[in-house]
Formats: C-alpha cells, sequence, structure tokens
C-alpha cells in the first residue's frame, strides 16, 4: 500500500472509533433519567466528536499535501459533520417531543444510516478490511436494537414496557 492509502485507512479507523465512541455516548445516555442531562451529554459528545475529527483532519492534511486526500479528507470530515448534526438534532427534537422508547429506535436508525454512509464510502475506496470492520459494527448495531431499553420518567404512563433496567 502507498503512503496515501495508508493514511487514508489511519484517518477511516479513527472516525470508525469516533463513531463507536458516540456510540457509546448515546447508550451511556439512554440510562440517564432526567432529560436535561441528556441535552447536557449530547452537546459534550458532538464537541468533542468536531474537535477530534478537526484534528485528525488537520494532521492528515500537514503530513500529506496531495490534491487527492485532500479532497477525500474533505468529504470525509463534511459526512461526518454532517451526521453528527442530524444525530444533535434528531437526539434533543426526540427527548423534547417524544417518549423515551421511541427515540432509542430513531437513534439506532440514524445509527444505521451513518454506518451505510460510511461504508458506501468504504465501497468506493475498495478496502476489503474496512469493510469487514463495517459488517462487524452494522451486526453490533443489530444486536444494540434488541435491547431497546425503557427509561420512562414518572410522568409516562406504564403501558406494558420492554425492559427495566
Amino acid at each position: 500500500m502507498s503512503m496515501m492509502q495508508r493514511l487514508l485507512l489511519l484517518l477511516l479507523l479513527l472516525l470508525m472509533m469516533i463513531v463507536v465512541v458516540v456510540m457509546m455516548m448515546m447508550m451511556m445516555m439512554m440510562m440517564i433519567r432526567r432529560r436535561r442531562m441528556v441535552v447536557v451529554v449530547v452537546v459534550v459528545v458532538v464537541v468533542v466528536v468536531v474537535v477530534v475529527v478537526v484534528v485528525v483532519v488537520v494532521v492528515v492534511v500537514v503530513v500529506v499535501v496531495g490534491v487527492v486526500v485532500v479532497v477525500v479528507v474533505v468529504v470525509v470530515v463534511v459526512v461526518v459533520v454532517v451526521v453528527v448534526v442530524v444525530v444533535l438534532v434528531v437526539v434533543v427534537v426526540v427527548v423534547v417531543v417524544v417518549k423515551k422508547k421511541k427515540m432509542m429506535m430513531m437513534l439506532m436508525m440514524t445509527m444505521m444510516m451513518m454506518m451505510m454512509m460510511m461504508m458506501m464510502m468504504m465501497m468506493i475506496m475498495m478496502m476489503m478490511m474496512m469493510m469487514m470492520m463495517m459488517m462487524m459494527m452494522m451486526m453490533m448495531m443489530m444486536m444494540m436494537m434488541m435491547m431497546i431499553f425503557d427509561d420512562d420518567d414518572d410522568d409516562d404512563d406504564d403501558d406494558g414496557d420492554y425492559m427495566v433496567w
């Protein structure tokens, strides 16, 4: 593999790690009962993710100043930022408007969409290793979706809930 490919692979791995961290944070958020806390957590996560992505991109661009690399990096960053913003908006809207149970499903769907976008990018780059990783992560997502858990606030009426933690 050329130096450029290696760096791109590194960048994508870092992005995948960031996605995993965000997912973990989302799972943690589900455990938190107070809605205000959830919003705070979301904001913190988004800020951290954006900062990390920007740092990674700057490093890569500084190390390799190639037209192709710059274009790809810009595309990756734009995609990641857009996805993060979408997730933030969905979370905030749903926390305010809808019950938690539905929020869980919507979050997972958003995550799935993010994974799909990443997979499309991988396919374009034809990196089999990354594709394998993506498949693993998709399976993880499916497993998470199976564990829809319920942390309804006391103001919600109890109507045959799924799983009590």
